[in-house]
């Protein structure tokens, strides 16, 4: 559908966005949140927008974009989708609790430490997906 197809590299974009130059370079792995740099960002809009990238990228898998392959036809926007979605709604949970989630070492330095590199993968992928939409994997 073409809704999911706006929504995908909408939502993509602006989280890479958020996740690859929202956050200075003097500043540790540990502290890293992507709207340190944004004044304008809320903890509601993470929210919003951390859900709405979630099920955008869930729906993604579900109905392709003039694909012939139905599962695979949008999968790397829509495991960015999901990847990044996860990203925004895990910081909003560890901005609104006292006692944030203590994730295993391989998903935090994927998903916390290395933060950056998943903003320039999730644009790159959300570019890409706008610019040839109707090939496999893209």
């Amino acid at each position: 559908m073409v809704q999911f197809y706006f929504l995908s590299v909408l939502c993509n974009c602006i989280a890479g966005y958020m996740f690859a130059f929202g956050s200075n370079q003097e500043i540790s792995a540990d502290n890293i949140k992507p709207n340190e740099k944004f004044d304008f960002l809320n903890k509601n809009f993470l929210l919003i927008l951390g859900i709405i990238t979630f099920i955008t990228g869930v729906f993604k898998l579900i109905t392709p974009f003039h694909s012939k392959v139905p599962v695979f036809g949008d999968l790397i926007p829509a495991v960015a989708g999901i990847v990044s979605g996860f990203c925004l709604l895990l910081d909003y949970y560890n901005d609104a609790t006292t006692i944030p989630i203590a994730l295993p070492e391989k998903l935090d330095s994927i998903l916390i430490k290395s933060r950056r590199y998943v903003g320039i993968i999730v644009m790159v992928s959300a570019v890409i997906h706008f610019l040839i939409p109707a090939v496999p994997l893209f």
